[in-house]
């Protein structure tokens, strides 16, 4: 059996690579998309759980903490290590990643907590 696409004679088995092929590159989109949204999900729990609800991201409790001890995002950047533009895009962007969070917390003296929102109970 053949088919004609374009003036080319195709056989069955260009035709099964083909929807090989095509099988394989529309489950690497989906995994893609998939992986996508889950990580988007866990970065959405993440705000939501660890960082202290619906309205207060990383950045904001970060920023907050600077204002309570009186200092600069410039001393920030410059005890953490990280270069200034970065760090400021970042927080304005509210996009850091956990490991970030966690190294800005400790210049800071700070801890990241994990704590029932009903009984106030502090899990480590």
């Amino acid at each position: 059996m053949h088919f004609i696409y374009k003036g080319v004679a195709l056989g069955a088995g260009e035709i099964s690579h083909f929807i090989y092929v095509l099988g394989y590159f529309i489950y690497g989109v989906a995994h893609f998309i998939l992986d996508t949204l889950y990580n988007a999900m866990l970065l959405c729990l993440y705000h939501f759980n660890v960082m202290g609800g619906k309205t207060m991201g990383a950045s904001k409790k970060i920023k907050k903490v600077l204002l309570d001890k009186d200092m600069t995002q410039v001393a920030l950047a410059e005890l953490a290590g990280k270069n200034l533009l970065t760090m400021r895009n970042q927080l304005s962007r509210d996009n850091l990643t956990y490991a970030s969070v966690e190294h800005l917390c400790d210049v800071l003296g700070c801890d990241i907590v994990f704590r029932d929102r009903e009984t106030g109970r502090i899990y480590d």
